[in-house]
Formats: C-alpha cells, sequence, structure tokens
C-alpha cells in the first residue's frame, strides 16, 4: 500500500507566512471572516490507495505490550478491509453511476480565535471525492467533521500528513475536514490548548465553514444541495465532537447554523466532563496515563483559563515525575508517546502495578502529584477544578438537539467510563442519544472498532451498524478482547 505520510507542505508555508505577518488588530475575533482572502487551500495530491491502517502510536503501544494475538488481528483487519477497497474502488460505480471513487486532498489555511480571543491562524486538511475515470471532481453529499486524538508530538498533525483514515471516508461522498487544532500545523509555534473544549469548538466550527467557503472554488468538491454536516471523534476527539455540536446548537449565529446544516455527531470514548474524569482518577487514587493531568494544566495555561497565566506547572507534580518527565518539551510537543510511557516506566517501576483491567500499568496519583495538590481543598485544586467545570458539556445549559451516537467501553482504563454513562443518563430522556458499549479492557484497543464502525458501518450517519453487529464486527471485538486479556 502506498502511503505518502507526508505531503510537500512548502506550498503552504509562504502563505502562512504572510498570513502570520498581519497585525492581530486586523483580524476579525468577533465573527468568521467572510472574505474569501481568509481561507486557502494548498498543493493538491491524490490517494491512491483507500485502506484502513492501525494508528502509528496504536501500533507503538501494541508493540510494547508484546500482545501475542496482533498477528491473527491484522489478518482479520485486512480481510475485512480488502473486501471495502474492492467495494469502493472496483468496477461498481459510485454516486447514482457518476463515476468510479478516489479521493483527494489539500491542507488548508482559515482564521480562528486563539485562547485570548485575539486572531490567529490555524490549519487542517480536506479529503474530497473525485471521478478516477474522468478526473473531475465529485460533489460531496455532506460534510464531516473529523476531530483528531490526543497528539504528543507533531508526527501526526493532520495537515501534514496525507492519509487518514478517516479521510477515507471521502470516497463515500463527503467533504472530510480534520483541523489541527492550535498549537499544531501552523501554530504550532504555541502550547497545545489541551481539552479546552468550548475554544476548540469554536476553532472546528471556523475551520468547518472555511471549508465549506472553499467547497465553491476549483479545487475542492463542490457541495450538493441539501448537503448536512456531522462530527466525529474518539478520545479527546470524541470530547470535541460533542463540544463542536454544543457550540453549533448554542453559540453559533442562525447563518453559521443554516451554512453548517448539523445533522449528528458519533462520539467515541470522550472526556465530555473533565470534572468526572478526575475525579474518577481521584477516587480510584491511580491512573494509567499520568502524563494527561501535565497536559491539561499546560492546555488551560495556553487557553487563556482564569488563574494560570501565571501558573507554573511544575508546582503540581512530584519531584519524581518531574524528573522522569520534561515539562518543557512536553508542552512544546517534543516528546512522542512512546518515549513518555518508557520514561514513566523506568522511573516508577517500583510504584506501577498491573491489573487484570487493563493492558497498562497503573501510576499511584500519590507518587505523581505533590502532596497539596492531593489535598481537594487546596487553592491548586479550587483553581483546577473551576476551569474543569468550565469544560463540562454535561452542565446545565445545554440539552441536544440532534442524535449522539456514543461510542464506549465499560473497560476503558484511559478514559473514565463513567463519561460516557454520564452523559446517557443526562440526556437519555431526549430520545436523541444511544449508547454502544464494546466491553473491551483498553482504551487503546477500543479505537479500533470505533473506527471499522465509522468506516466501514457508516456509524456517523445512523446507530444501525451498533444495533446489528455483522458477524466479522463480533469477531473482531472478540480478537481485541482476547488482545487485552493476554496482558
Amino acid at each position: 500500500m502506498k502511503r505518502g505520510f507526508f505531503l510537500n507542505f512548502v506550498s503552504l508555508l509562504p502563505l502562512a507566512a504572510a498570513f502570520l505577518s498581519c497585525s492581530n488588530d486586523s483580524l476579525e475575533t468577533d465573527q468568521v471572516p467572510e472574505t474569501k482572502l481568509s481561507v486557502s487551500v494548498g498543493s493538491v495530491s491524490q490517494i491512491e490507495d483507500i485502506s484502513l491502517s492501525l494508528p502509528s502510536s496504536l501500533n507503538l503501544i501494541l508493540k510494547t505490550n508484546d500482545i501475542k494475538s496482533l498477528s491473527v488481528l491484522v489478518d482479520s483487519l485486512v480481510e475485512i478491509l480488502e473486501e471495502r477497497n474492492i467495494r469502493l474502488n472496483g468496477p461498481d460505480e459510485l454516486h447514482e453511476g457518476k463515476g468510479i471513487g478516489g479521493i483527494r486532498t489539500a491542507p488548508f489555511v482559515y482564521k480562528s480565535v486563539d485562547g485570548k480571543g485575539e486572531g490567529i491562524f490555524l490549519s487542517g486538511r480536506l479529503y474530497w471525492p473525485y471521478n478516477k475515470q474522468t478526473g473531475e471532481n465529485i460533489k460531496a453529499s455532506n460534510v464531516v467533521l473529523y476531530c483528531h486524538e490526543t497528539m504528543y508530538d507533531e508526527s501526526a498533525t493532520p495537515s501534514l500528513v496525507e492519509t487518514n483514515e478517516f479521510g477515507n471516508l471521502a470516497v463515500e461522498g463527503n467533504l472530510v475536514v480534520i483541523p489541527d487544532y492550535i498549537g499544531f500545523g501552523v501554530s504550532g509555534s504555541v502550547c497545545q490548548t489541551y481539552l479546552c473544549h468550548n475554544l476548540i469548538a469554536r476553532n472546528c466550527l471556523d475551520a468547518v465553514l472555511a471549508a465549506i467557503r472553499m467547497a465553491d472554488g476549483e479545487k475542492v468538491s463542490e457541495l450538493a444541495a441539501g448537503y448536512g454536516s456531522y462530527a466525529i471523534g474518539y478520545s479527546q476527539g470524541g470530547g470535541n465532537a460533542m463540544a463542536f455540536q454544543r457550540y453549533v446548537e448554542t453559540e453559533a449565529t442562525s447563518q453559521q447554523r443554516d451554512t453548517v446544516n448539523f445533522k449528528r455527531s458519533f462520539v467515541g470514548s470522550g472526556p465530555y466532563s473533565p470534572s468526572v474524569t478526575y475525579n474518577s482518577w481521584y477516587t480510584d487514587k491511580e491512573m494509567t496515563m499520568p502524563v494527561l493531568l501535565a497536559m491539561v494544566i499546560q492546555g488551560f495555561k495556553a487557553g487563556g483559563k482564569d488563574g494560570f497565566e501565571n501558573c507554573n506547572v511544575k508546582n503540581f507534580f512530584s519531584m519524581k515525575f518531574k524528573q522522569a518527565v520534561d515539562l518543557g518539551k512536553l508542552e512544546k510537543k517534543q516528546l512522542g508517546m512512546l518515549a513518555l510511557n518508557m520514561s514513566l516506566r523506568v522511573a516508577f517501576s517500583s510504584d506501577m502495578h498491573m491489573t487484570s483491567k487493563s493492558t497498562m500499568p497503573y501510576f499511584p496519583l500519590d507518587v505523581i502529584f505533590c502532596d497539596s495538590v492531593l489535598n481537594k481543598d487546596s487553592y491548586s485544586m479550587k483553581l483546577l477544578e473551576s476551569a474543569m467545570e468550565e469544560e463540562n458539556l454535561l452542565a446545565e445549559g445545554w440539552t441536544p438537539q440532534h442524535p449522539i451516537s456514543l461510542f464506549y467501553s465499560s473497560g476503558d482504563d484511559v478514559v473514565p467510563p463513567a463519561n460516557s454513562v454520564a452523559a446517557f443518563e443526562k440526556f437519555k430522556e431526549t430520545g436523541l442519544v444511544r449508547q454502544y458499549d464494546c466491553k473491551i479492557k483498553s482504551h487503546l484497543l477500543s479505537a479500533i472498532p470505533y473506527a471499522v464502525f465509522t468506516l466501514g458501518l457508516e456509524g456517523y450517519k445512523s446507530d444501525d451498524g451498533l444495533s446489528e453487529l455483522p458477524g466479522w464486527a463480533e469477531k473482531m471485538i472478540e480478537l481485541l478482547s482476547e488482545a487485552a486479556d493476554v496482558n
């Protein structure tokens, strides 16, 4: 399979430099700019092969844990996806006989706002369908926003990476929009605004509106009359996708809502309530990925949270943790997930422990946090809890107006499943929310059925695929569960 992981981004850099040379005072921060000069699409490439691969970070974790069932799992996935590839790129014509589907992609730059409400240029990547026989773009019937998962370094930045599993949805006749988030792509010189749901939702809305405007141009596929928009995402991306829906329904102007024409979201294992997430860890007095706490605090500081401007992130953590993790490099996105996990395992080898409920080791909070932070009545914790509650998507003030599919695992070992349970309980009386528990004891492994449901069963469009699983999907989940149990 040909996988051109890094697109030549050179054509976009002069454009970004020109944008960034503008004064912030000249940027419109109170509304999405309507001029077409506010967005630009970079060099267009064609993706030759359409398939689904395991995310590189997941591959590393699987190899690190030496899961014996991996080869069986991969063989099963390859068989499933080869059938899908034949269906999409074989002799059968798609889109009402208009031609065999292919995918084109390009990075793009657009205007939005940062944590201080000041203008900033952000980037992302677009995918759209074209006719392989004629070379012409095919009209897109939908817009799909994919909110990416947690990223520790810039190697997987959407605008820089040509292929993306969820970009494959373009071949189904969609315009797929994948924003970078603040801190990646053209804004890579600043810290990422990790877990700032409200800000990222605004950024994603600006990205979708920019993509819709570009769909009227010569490069990107036009949108068919009556198009609708969908939001999808797993883990951090699941929280951001739900935040996008809330923002569209509660904060967007009527014109923006009409333009987006939002239909539904399909979210997986997201931290919909940072407070629920932290309280679950606090109650259990342990967690599998303690570096996430540092990223949350750094993100809140970058996101302009009250009280965080002069906050020293180092003051939250134990000396042992600070010796194991270079917080400065973490903020600059210079530490990959594998390196982070390995350094923590070495430093805390005598503290961490394995359990039957996870494929990863658990780290006690009392060796991660400093003593004052372990006290929920301390100033530091009051500050953190206040900021987390501001990002609580389950708080009063919003009732979903469009369907939400909640995919999660009751065995999740990274993002507490209490998030998805609380979301369902909060919104179930609307009749718009459905949930599906894949019951795999691994956050990372559960990402695989989420991807397959989204891509193979078009779970973003309806709950049909979740209600009646095909035999191959049941087999895949069985293999994943066995793989998780090996550890």
